[in-house]
């Protein structure tokens, strides 16, 4: 019965340190790196190159957390990053419909200067 005690014990303990140790943030992580190829996907680089880093140190950041055994602090980073990598994101895609409706607007005004041309100042057509 002694015996019995001791490995009730010891299985309290162990189950106690086990808890004591909660896992890494597996899931948060697996979903700031999806967020950061995303934004890379989507021009973050090019239109949202600061953001897109602080996404990368962040999760660099959760990894070395999780390395030293902080996992709360892992949990946070990677919550983190995933905000600012679609931030990032957001950003990117912002910049790229302004840069289209840019030249859709250069390519109207082009459209309009021709329309407004006199005739004599458009180039001959022969007629069939």
């Amino acid at each position: 019965m002694h015996r019995n005690t001791l490995g009730i014990i010891a299985l309290a303990v162990t189950l106690t340190a086990c808890a004591a140790s909660p896992e890494a943030p597996t899931a948060e992580m697996t979903r700031a790196r999806t967020l950061i190829e995303q934004a890379e996907q989507q021009g973050a680089q090019q239109f949202a190159g600061a953001e897109l880093e602080r996404a990368r140190e962040k999760l660099r950041r959760a990894e070395a957390d999780v390395d030293e055994g902080d996992t709360e602090e892992a949990e946070r980073m990677s919550m983190q990053a995933a905000v600012d990598a679609e931030y990032a994101a957001v950003k990117a895609s912002t910049a790229e419909a302004q840069k289209a409706a840019e030249e859709l607007d250069q390519s109207l005004e082009t459209l309009r200067q021709e329309s407004t041309r006199t005739p004599a100042s458009l180039p001959a057509t022969p007629n069939p």
